[in-house]
């Protein structure tokens, strides 16, 4: 066992970014992937600041002009995604409208400079021309501008640059907006009496292809979907729109296209961009799971492939009208497939040509503050009508979204003890821990007091930075905090947690959507205390085990505590960490998603109720023990001082606003 702890932390070596090179192959059984397309598309929800969804309040579309033309309407439309955010786009349909119901398309636009606008030539890229073309076959088109494109105005397409750090504590970002407009645009759709919803399909190109598969993993409506020229594992998408934190922590684009598996799917690659591959990777990958669901599932995912620069050319589009014309029509006639000649209405299709919606609209400002507003949603209502129940689900649930934390079992650890050589009073042992498969290794030192005799109480000390007030970890020496709880009768395991000291080197973060690709630190700092909580609870030498989180490592152990089993006592110094200021939190406590799960306050609010509650009685956790907080002056502690006094268990939870004295600290443990 010993012979497979890595012999040094992967964490810290693995970098992934969006030119990291990936493959990908279904698992084994169609239970298996079904079980990881759940979680996976939980993860994206949450990452794209849609868990929990805000609310799709009246989308009041507003029409302001309309031309008919040869075989098609066209009209141009705005509608609210957001309160006072506006959708902007246009809407083509056949005319005269047949009398039956029409399959529609949502046309998501790229990088383009003119975007939903553009039209470079009939043989070159336009979306007035794909619009048209699919208008006139029969099919209920509408393209719409991404942020900061064209009509949509409020934002700029570079939202959430400046404030990217903090705006990512509550996932708030441009990919999540866009995502969320995507919704509201099926909304729209579907809300026209001629569509018909079982043939409701998306494509997109580049920027507009991430918006597709995306938009076609989330939203079960989506019933065809044809993303052009980014389903790539070689590159992953360049730009703020098709990046937020936590999106591919794990998974890639190919595994996320895969999730629309068995429905219709048309991969458009091309020779000249990162999708060259398509015949040979990303197909083959997507197929992989497709082939799960059964042999005519498996011709459900199609690709077409041409010797081209990055486009979605008229060749890209007659793929298209052919697919298209497949699943909605059965059609399958290359002459009915060719593209019809067309006029676009250039700037004529612009709404606000002035750059300004009438009425003036969300700011950015306001859409920031509501967005948060609606991200606490999940704690309301206050006070007795509160249902505790769902609140402890809801929060665990998320939290665990940011976290992905999980105390392991004992099986499952990967372990070596090993005697220090230098003598000294106490037996003292170097630890390292591991889990099976996950390359993650762990750091501690445990010391037994010199008296001690049968079982022991351990405490288990997490400090950033190492400090000698704990254990010199590299010679074992004890500190003063360490002396007093040793005197005490405790055993000690000073633990050093992914980046929590210099006896790891840092890992070499990169500059651009480091977060969408790689873990945050606080995530591997609170899976080691978990770690370390399932080997300290599986040893027959401890009679209880403790937590103290000092200095900046309490904030690590209330997060932990939430997921931790077979806890005695936790006591957290917060070290005056103020849990209403995002600027304290990127201090110390620093995961995208921990303040639209609640932040500290609710993580110990948490504290209160057992793992999993049954029924509409609340649950309280005995083995859960005392939670101390230090250092609190300027934590919120309204909700865990009322999740306490719900559960009955008032007299477990202690606040003290000053940061805790070595004397205090030994006083609560005892």
């Amino acid at each position: 066992m010993a012979a497979s702890l890595p012999r040094i932390d992967q964490r810290l070596l693995e970098i992934r970014h969006i030119d990291y090179p990936y493959s990908f192959a279904a698992p084994k059984s169609k239970a298996a992937w079904l079980a990881r397309a759940e979680r996976l598309r939980q993860q994206l929800r949450f990452a794209t600041g849609l868990l929990p969804i805000p609310p799709r309040g009246t989308l009041n579309p507003r029409v302001t002009a309309r031309v008919e033309r040869d075989g098609y309407s066209v009209e141009n439309v705005y509608f609210e995604s957001h309160p006072g955010f506006y959708v902007t786009g246009n809407l083509y349909r056949p005319h005269p409208l047949p009398k039956e119901r029409c399959p529609a398309l949502i046309v998501a636009h790229g990088h383009w400079k003119e975007g939903r606008l553009v039209d470079q030539s009939p043989q070159k890229d336009s979306m007035p021309g794909l619009s048209i073309n699919v208008a006139r076959r029969g099919g209920i088109v509408f393209t719409y501008d991404m942020i900061g494109y064209n009509d949509s105005c409020q934002l700029p397409h570079n939202f959430g640059k400046e404030d990217a750090e903090k705006l990512e504590l509550w996932t708030i970002s441009l990919l999540g907006l866009q995502t969320f407009n995507s919704l509201r645009v099926a909304d729209f759709l579907l809300s026209l009496p001629e569509t018909d919803p079982a043939r409701l399909a998306i494509t997109g190109a580049s920027g507009g292809g991430t918006q597709t598969f995306l938009l076609a993993a989330l939203d079960e409506r989506i019933q065809a979907a044809a993303p052009a020229v980014m389903v790539s594992g070689v590159m992953q998408g360049g730009c703020l729109c098709e990046n937020a934190p936590l999106l591919r922590v794990g998974t890639n684009n190919m595994e996320i296209a895969a999730l629309f598996a068995p429905k219709p799917q048309l991969l458009i690659g091309c020779t000249g961009d990162w999708t060259t591959h398509t015949p040979t990777l990303e197909y083959p990958a997507v197929r992989s799971v497709y082939r799960l669901f059964g042999a005519k599932a498996e011709q459900n995912v199609e690709y077409f492939y041409q010797h081209a620069p990055h486009n979605y050319d008229r060749h890209s589009r007659e793929a298209l009208y052919a697919w298209l014309g497949r699943i909605w029509f059965g059609i399958d006639d290359p002459a009915w497939a060719k593209e019809h000649p067309f006029t676009s209405e250039g700037t004529a299709l612009r709404i606000f040509p002035q750059r300004k919606p009438v009425d003036g609209g969300a700011t950015p400002q306001k859409l920031t503050q509501y967005l948060k507003q609606q991200a606490h949603s999940w704690m309301q209502p206050e006070g007795a009508r509160r249902d505790w129940k769902s609140f402890a689900e809801t929060g665990r649930m998320l939290l665990g979204e940011v976290l992905a934390a999980r105390q392991p079992e004992a099986s499952e650890l990967l372990v070596r003890e090993a005697a220090w050589k230098t003598p000294a009073a106490g037996k003292r042992s170097r630890i390292w821990l591991s889990r099976k498969g996950e390359g993650d290794l762990v750091h501690g030192a445990l010391i037994f007091p010199q008296t001690a005799k049968g079982k022991v109480p351990l405490v288990m000390v997490i400090n950033s930075g190492g400090s000698p007030s704990q254990v010199d970890l590299i010679s074992g020496t004890p500190g003063t905090l360490a002396t007093a709880l040793l005197a005490k009768g405790f055993a000690l395991l000073a633990l050093d947690v992914f980046e929590g000291s210099a006896l790891y080197s840092r890992r070499v973060r990169i500059a651009q959507f480091d977060s969408s690709y790689n873990a945050a630190s606080l995530r591997h700092r609170v899976q080691d205390i978990l770690t370390a909580v399932a080997w300290a609870t599986s040893r027959q030498e401890f009679n209880a085990v403790h937590l103290a989180g000092v200095q900046g490592g309490g904030a690590w152990t209330l997060l932990a505590r939430v997921f931790a089993r077979g806890i005695s006592q936790t006591v957290a110094d917060l070290h005056g960490l103020d849990t209403n200021a995002e600027d304290d939190y990127l201090w110390n406590a620093a995961a995208p998603g921990l303040l639209r799960a609640g932040g500290l306050p609710a993580a110990a609010a948490l504290c209160a109720f057992s793992e999993s509650p049954s029924g509409r009685k609340i649950s309280t956790s005995a083995s859960a023990g005392r939670l101390t907080l230090h250092g609190a002056a300027k934590f919120d502690a309204t909700l865990c001082q009322l999740a306490f006094t719900t559960a009955g268990t008032a007299d477990r939870l202690r606040l003290h606003s000053a940061d805790g004295t070595t004397e205090q600290l030994i006083a609560a443990l005892a």
